[in-house]
C-alpha cells in the first residue's frame, strides 16, 4: 500500500508541475513573451545571441569575448529569470494582481527572490565545482592527504540530493511563512526522498531533451538574412528557458503541499 502511494505521489507531482503552467498557460504566453524579449535583448546587448553558439554563423556576426562582460550578462539574465518567476509566483500561486502599482512596489521583494535564487543555483552546481577539483587535482604522495582531498571533495557531489528535501522551505517562504525549522522539513521528508528524486530526474532528463532537441533543430535551420534567423532563434530559445524555469519552479512550489501532515 505504501509503494502504491508513493508511485501516485510521483505522479502528481509530476502532473501537477505541468498542468500549473498550462493551466494558466495564456498568463504565462503575456509574461513570457515580454522577458523572452527582454532576455533576447540582453543577450544582443552583450554580444552573446544564439548565433555565437551555431558554427557558419558565428563568424558572420558580432559575439562578445570578454569575460566580464559575459559574467555581467549571465547575472543580470539570472536576475530576469529570478524577476520572473517571482512574478509567476504572485500571480500564481499568491493571486496578486500584476500591474504597473505592482512592479513599482516590488522591487525589494525582487531582490530578495533573486538572493535567494542565486544562492539555490550555486548549491545545485556544487558537484560540477567537485568533478572539476577531481579532475585537476595532482595527486598526492601521501595516500592518507590523498583519501581525505577525495572524500571531502566528493561530499559535493551530495549537495543536490540534501537540498532536495528542504524545496518546501522555499516555497513556505514564498508565500510569507518565512523559512520553515529545516530539522522540522528534514524529519517530514523521510522515507520521501526516494520520490522527490524520481520526480526531478524525470524534470532533469525533460529538460535535457527539450534543449537538446531545439538547439539541434536551430542549428540546422539557419537562414537567410542571418540578422533575422539570430532574433528568432535567440526569442524561441529564451521563451522555451523561460517554460522550462516555469515547470521546474511548480515543482518546488508543490513541495510544501506533498508534505505529510504532523502528528
Amino acid at each position: 500500500m505504501q509503494e502504491t502511494d508513493q508511485k501516485y505521489r510521483i505522479f502528481q507531482a509530476i502532473g501537477k508541475s505541468f498542468y500549473m503552467t498550462t493551466d494558466y498557460f495564456k498568463f504565462f504566453l503575456k509574461l513570457s513573451g515580454i522577458f523572452a524579449l527582454a532576455m533576447s535583448a540582453l543577450s544582443f546587448i552583450f554580444l552573446q545571441s544564439f548565433g555565437c553558439l551555431v558554427s557558419g554563423v558565428q563568424d558572420k556576426i558580432v559575439c562578445g569575448e570578454n569575460v566580464a562582460g559575459y559574467v555581467a550578462y549571465i547575472v543580470l539574465k539570472f536576475f530576469m529569470v529570478a524577476v520572473f518567476l517571482r512574478v509567476w509566483a504572485d500571480k500564481i500561486y499568491l493571486k496578486k494582481d500584476i500591474t504597473l502599482i505592482y512592479f513599482k512596489e516590488s522591487g525589494l521583494r525582487f531582490v530578495k527572490f533573486f538572493g535567494v535564487f542565486a544562492v539555490f543555483l550555486v548549491l545545485n552546481v556544487v558537484p560540477f565545482l567537485s568533478l572539476y577539483l577531481l579532475i585537476i587535482r595532482t595527486p598526492n604522495p601521501i595516500w592518507q592527504i590523498e583519501i581525505l582531498y577525495f572524500f571531502v571533495v566528493s561530499l559535493g557531489f551530495f549537495v543536490p540530493f540534501v537540498l532536495m528535501r528542504f524545496y518546501a522551505n522555499i516555497g513556505l517562504w514564498i508565500e510569507g511563512s518565512g523559512f520553515s525549522d529545516f530539522k522540522k522539513t528534514y524529519l517530514q521528508t523521510n522515507f520521501q526522498t526516494s520520490m522527490i528524486l524520481t520526480a526531478f530526474k524525470v524534470f532533469l532528463a525533460f529538460c535535457l531533451f527539450l534543449f537538446l532537441v531545439l538547439q539541434g533543430y536551430l542549428k540546422h535551420s539557419v537562414f537567410e538574412p542571418l540578422f533575422l534567423y539570430n532574433i528568432l532563434a535567440e526569442y524561441v530559445f529564451e521563451w522555451v528557458l523561460l517554460f522550462v524555469a516555469s515547470i521546474m519552479f511548480n515543482f518546488i512550489m508543490i513541495q510544501k503541499d506533498m508534505l505529510p501532515a504532523e502528528d
